[in-house]
């Protein structure tokens, strides 16, 4: 059985001196620590196996919609992740605490996209999505959920926030038991649902590349729409990212099992039909002067392996300029991290950094701009080019295009001693950094459509 916390519990300190809750508010994580210590919350968790906090005492911290919604599990606050415990909304006002199995990850297609039509809008522009709700409308009027649903006719019901009504569900948690929650009330968004003849579809959208899916994002709005309807319910997830649509059904299993999402079917789909063929790969590496690497001498080696990541981030600074701590919330990693892919984005010229009143500022570069306006084949084919514009890839690619794959980690190294200039002149640090190396060929690798050398 869960425990409830009350507002007037002392409790003897799980970390040592703790932030007095008069003092400034902090970031989540330190609220969060806060919270963790002055209600002996893993305690009570391993005793009791969870805890009951209202949003009122979150809030004393914190605003609770801030410190409550975790979309990824990378963006958990860390002191969570060091005790495992997740959080669940119950009702409008409470939040569950408990070590639960969450998220599920996001396999995408490797498979090529296919093209999608594109409609002759004036008020609707397919190279200007920038959120969720703009993705959505597009679908709707590409004829997109036609294929997706199976059904001629489509029609749009459902958005936007509801009461979940009641129910209860089984969850898993991380030592593989499980547990039963109650829900009551709690607030859902629904991004849109849309029914045909045969059934309803529920979807959630994100604007960007994410790793994995809160199951909550899923299973609340399914359980809510059971109480509406007695068609088949599919939830869908739509991942836009890159001008390019990442679609994928499923089916919940047992609808009263929390962890029961099973994959159904992916759909991809590009705004850019236009591929990229190894042979202009080849042509533009054959007449690009050898880089200078003086010109890196005051930029790290890149660190940063996630190369789709470092594509998400170009998204979001061709929005607005971001501070490092803005950065650091985006990309949903230790500060550190924001580090390794400013400077990698800066070794690809596509990132500066200044300052303003103090603070560190990153925005596009002239290059990084054009970059983002192109069409999808003209970005990937321009990042290519300046990936080739750094040494050891410079020397590289040429192999890439020779064997149809990455390099094995021996010969990458060996081309990395050759340039100790670029901050990796130790052979600890070659050997950590030779996995950026290998990540982002094989991001060239993947991304090429037509192998014709």
């Amino acid at each position: 059985m869960p425990v409830r916390v009350n507002v007037g519990q002392s409790t003897k300190s799980l970390f040592g001196t703790g932030p007095d809750v008069d003092q400034p508010r902090a970031s989540i994580n330190s609220s969060w620590q806060l919270l963790l210590e002055r209600y002996d919350i893993p305690g009570r968790i391993a005793r009791e196996g969870s805890v009951i906090i209202s949003a009122d005492q979150i809030n004393t911290v914190r605003e609770a919609r801030l410190m409550a919604k975790f979309d990824e599990a990378r963006a958990v606050p860390p002191i969570l992740q060091q005790w495992g415990i997740q959080i669940l909304p119950i009702s409008r006002g409470q939040y569950i605490l408990g070590p639960y199995e969450t998220y599920q990850s996001l396999d995408y297609p490797k498979a090529h996209p296919q093209p999608i039509r594109i409609p002759k809008l004036d008020t609707l522009n397919p190279q200007d999505i920038h959120s969720e709700a703009e993705a959505l409308l597009f679908l709707s009027n590409s004829g997109v959920w036609n294929t997706v649903f199976g059904a001629n006719q489509v029609r749009s019901t459902l958005q936007g926030r509801r009461a979940s009504g009641q129910f209860a569900y089984s969850i898993r948690r991380t030592d593989g038991t499980r547990q039963q929650i109650q829900v009551d009330n709690a607030q859902i968004e629904i991004d849109a649902g849309y029914e045909t003849d045969d059934g309803v579809y529920l979807c959630e959208a994100k604007n960007r590349h994410v790793a994995e899916i809160h199951l909550r994002q899923l299973y609340y709005p399914f359980r809510f729409t059971k109480t509406l309807t007695s068609k088949p319910i599919t939830p869908v997830a739509v991942i836009y990212t890159n001008q390019t649509f990442y679609i994928s059904r499923y089916q919940f299993a047992d609808p009263l099992d929390y962890n029961s999402l099973t994959l159904d079917t992916r759909f991809c789909y590009t705004l850019d039909p236009v591929g990229i063929a190894a042979r202009d790969v080849a042509a533009a590496r054959a007449t690009m002067p050898p880089p200078n690497p003086g010109q890196y001498a005051n930029i790290p080696f890149p660190q940063a392996d996630n190369f789709a990541l470092l594509c998400r981030l170009l998204e979001a600074l061709a929005q607005r300029t971001m501070t490092t701590h803005d950065i650091t919330a985006f990309i949903g990693y230790a500060p550190r991290q924001t580090a390794y892919y400013t400077s990698a984005g800066r070794a690809l010229q596509v990132i500066e950094r200044f300052y303003d009143e103090g603070t560190t500022v990153y925005r596009l570069t002239v290059f990084g701009k054009r970059l983002m306006h192109a069409p999808l084949h003209e970005q990937r084919f321009l990042l290519m080019k300046a990936m080739m514009a750094i040494p050891c890839f410079y020397e590289l690619i040429p192999t890439v295009l020779r064997l149809r794959r990455v390099p094995d980690r021996a010969q990458i190294i060996r081309t990395m001693e050759q340039h100790p200039v670029l901050a990796a002149n130790t052979a600890v640090t070659i050997h950590r950094r030779a996995s950026t190396v290998e990540h982002w060929l094989g991001w060239l690798v993947n991304t090429i459509d037509t192998w014709d050398i």
